[in-house]
């Protein structure tokens, strides 16, 4: 298990400022007032296999507006099969990712960065799988984020437990055979 700091200190993304129109979610045309904002690196802001959904942040989370000490952002994305590259071959074999989260730092004093986080769940014999749901909102209360699936009502996932994993193939999900995750 991790921390969410330590996640934080460690995001591995860089955001960019706000992006013009041209990538699969880079809508900001002809804005005239002043805004803030962020946008993804173009990796993820062009995948169009990872549809975007919700948003939070820390200062609904905490009535001081910090978590672990950040200031954050949460995104929630729900994946898109057909549309993935790493998915080859009949539906059946395919990958569902599930519901990723994009964790971003929002404090002038720290870098640019963030980081993708999947939402999984335990299954049998100490692995677990990810979440297939279609994620429609998001919000964050204390170590809670409540993430709304469309079909199925609330889930409810504790922000205390956040496990790195140490397998780095983004076709596979859980344990693998050498016992890595």
């Amino acid at each position: 298990a991790t921390s969410f700091a330590e996640m934080m200190d460690n995001a591995n993304r860089d955001r960019r400022a706000l992006c013009p129109a041209g990538g699969a979610y880079d809508t900001l045309t002809d804005v005239t007032t002043d805004i803030e904002g962020f946008c993804f690196n173009s990796g993820d802001s062009r995948a169009l296999y990872w549809y975007p959904q919700g948003i939070t942040t820390t200062h609904d989370a905490t009535a001081s507006g910090l978590y672990q000490g950040h200031q954050a952002v949460v995104n929630s994305w729900y994946h898109k099969p057909e549309y993935d590259p790493d998915n080859s071959g009949s539906p059946e074999t395919w990958v569902n990712k599930g519901v990723r989260l994009s964790f971003t730092d929002w404090d002038a004093n720290y870098p640019n960065k963030y980081r993708n986080v999947l939402l999984v769940e335990p299954v049998a014999g100490g692995d677990f799988t990810s979440v297939v749901i279609h994620a429609g909102g998001i919000m964050w209360y204390g170590n809670l984020l409540y993430v709304a699936d469309v079909t199925r009502g609330m889930r409810v996932f504790d922000l205390r437990r956040i496990y790195r994993v140490s397998a780095a193939d983004s076709t596979r999900i859980g344990r693998q055979p050498d016992g890595s995750y």
